[in-house]
């Protein structure tokens, strides 16, 4: 609520984020911005450049101004209450298409299911136990595929199912899409990144002990792409840090045919901070942080076909993340880099369509190699 009231008050852009909530202080004022410059294309509001609000690395609130989108609306001549409206009106545009409802919502009720964290609490202590929520959306035909879905900081499996789950269930794909850590109906704390993961591998274990599955694919955006990077490579990334586990699986293994990340980082000390990571509960010391929170140390492992998406245009993640996600994998990936448009803009309803055909393509190019495996 900080940055809305920040936002009608100065009746501008360029407001400080939300100490704590960096991830969803930036997805609100893309989503101003987007309604914005809609505005602008529709002839509402005048077209100006202008700097923009904060750079993509801000961290604790302070802000650095940088000229790096030329493409802000400037704010009508207007007083009073029409100036408040123009703002209030903008706003709750972009918030509808970040937050609303998919016109692909999906055609079942989701069934709920529960699981403790067994990985996280076994790495990091009994302090990180967590009882996690996620939900199942099922074919009405039995199906041997499954997608799980993972959504950004501070939304929930909800959200990422309604937006994407199409995707997946039109070809016939059973759902999962967990609330992470800290969020929805899931306990725990937010962690970025490396206790996700150990939560998402003992997700992938419940689906193989309870619904034996045959293809799965992980699917990630922002938190959630970070979270599936330190999947990527998990049983040898784990086994090869300081900190030890019982042995894991592989992902092969647990029949996961491929993963997607989307607008991730994956040095999460380049996000963070190194103090930020070991001071706020995040499952990482100031003995092992520095190999437990770069997700190139999992990548490396990684043998599972990956599909890397993401904006030029992201202000939050650097786009040059693509590229070195693609240079720690053993095979290149396949690259999407979304010309001109913003960190995680399927949530905010861009090129929906292209990125339906282009994840479908993917997914259809996992299973005619599984045929050919065969």
């Amino acid at each position: 609520r900080e940055i809305i009231d920040d936002i009608l008050n100065q009746q501008s852009l360029q407001v400080d984020v939300v100490s704590g909530a960096t991830f969803s202080s930036v997805g609100i004022l893309n989503a101003v911005n987007d309604a914005l410059e809609a505005a602008v294309e529709e002839g509402e509001l005048e077209k100006n450049e202008t700097e923009i609000p904060l750079d993509r690395h801000q961290k604790h609130g302070e802000r650095k101004r940088k000229n790096r989108n030329p493409m802000f609306a400037k704010e009508q001549e207007v007083s009073g209450k029409d100036n408040e409206a123009v703002g209030v009106a903008s706003f709750f545009s972009g918030i509808k298409a970040l937050y609303g409802k998919s016109e692909n919502e999906l055609p079942v009720k989701p069934e709920d299911v529960y699981m403790n964290a067994q990985l996280a609490e076994e790495f990091a202590g009994e302090k990180y136990a967590a009882k996690l929520y996620g939900r199942i959306y099922r074919q009405t035909t039995d199906s041997d595929k499954w997608a799980v879905l993972l959504h950004p900081n501070q939304l929930n499996g909800g959200v990422i199912a309604d937006k994407i789950g199409y995707i997946y269930y039109e070809l016939g794909y059973n759902i999962l899409a967990p609330d992470q850590r800290g969020f929805g109906k899931s306990g725990g704390k937010l962690a970025l990144g490396c206790l996700e993961s150990m939560d998402i591998y003992d997700w992938l274990c419940k689906l193989n002990e309870d619904y034996d599955p045959k293809h799965i694919v992980v699917h990630g955006l922002s938190l959630g792409g970070a979270a599936v990077n330190f999947l990527s490579g998990i049983d040898e990334f784990m086994e090869n840090g300081t900190v030890k586990v019982h042995e894991l699986s592989s992902l092969s293994e647990l029949h996961v045919d491929g993963l997607i990340v989307d607008s991730s980082y994956i040095d999460m000390q380049q996000f963070a901070g190194k103090k930020y990571l070991i001071r706020h509960g995040t499952g990482l010391t100031e003995e092992n942080v520095d190999y437990y929170s770069n997700a190139a140390n999992s990548l490396c492992y990684a043998e599972i076909p990956m599909m890397v998406i993401h904006g030029t245009k992201d202000l939050l993640v650097s786009p040059d993340n693509a590229d070195k996600i693609a240079a720690c994998l053993k095979t290149p990936p396949r690259c999407w880099k979304a010309d001109g448009e913003w960190h995680v803009f399927v949530l905010l309803g861009k090129r929906t369509e292209e990125y339906r055909e282009k994840v479908q393509e993917f997914l259809m190019n996992l299973m005619q190699q599984e045929e050919a495996g065969d």
